[in-house]
């Protein structure tokens, strides 16, 4: 992470699988970062069970010039950068497999932010996407085009 900033580059980190040596990064340097609840309530130092606003409050005083990204699951997500707040929604399909949602969330919103687009669409396209995953089989082959989620 260091030598990517130091290389000017944007870093988005994902600790996933939750482990507690993910505290030992240097998380500070991410430029966004999505967690899920269990993985956020971690990171903040919260219980396991936390609301997704203290979850996110937290995460947000913890790393204050950090794009937090939580997932919530049918729930949606979560965006907050200092005390700036948006949410997603899902779009409510037959959920087959979770194999893949989140990598497919996370790849949708980086590259819908990259392109310049707002945190909102971005956070929309993202859940649509993920949506669109878990109501098929398998990791990759499940990850709709962007013909399908547009």
């Amino acid at each position: 992470m260091r030598k990517a900033k130091d290389r000017g580059m944007r870093v988005a980190l994902n600790p996933s699988p939750w482990n507690e040596k993910a505290k030992a990064l240097p998380l500070g340097l991410a430029d966004m970062l999505f967690v899920n609840e269990i993985e956020g309530a971690g990171l903040a130092g919260l219980a396991q069970g936390a609301s997704a606003d203290e979850i996110l409050n937290g995460l947000c005083a913890h790393f204050p010039k950090t794009e937090i990204i939580l997932t919530v699951g049918k729930d949606g997500a979560h965006y907050g950068l200092g005390t700036i707040r948006a949410k997603g929604e899902i779009i409510d399909l037959p959920v087959v497999d979770t194999t893949g949602a989140g990598d497919c969330f996370s790849g949708y919103f980086i590259c819908c932010r990259e392109q310049g687009n707002s945190v909102q669409t971005a956070l929309d396209i993202a859940c649509k996407a993920a949506s669109i995953t878990v109501s098929r089989k398998g990791a990759m082959e499940s990850i709709p085009f962007k013909d399908e989620v547009r």
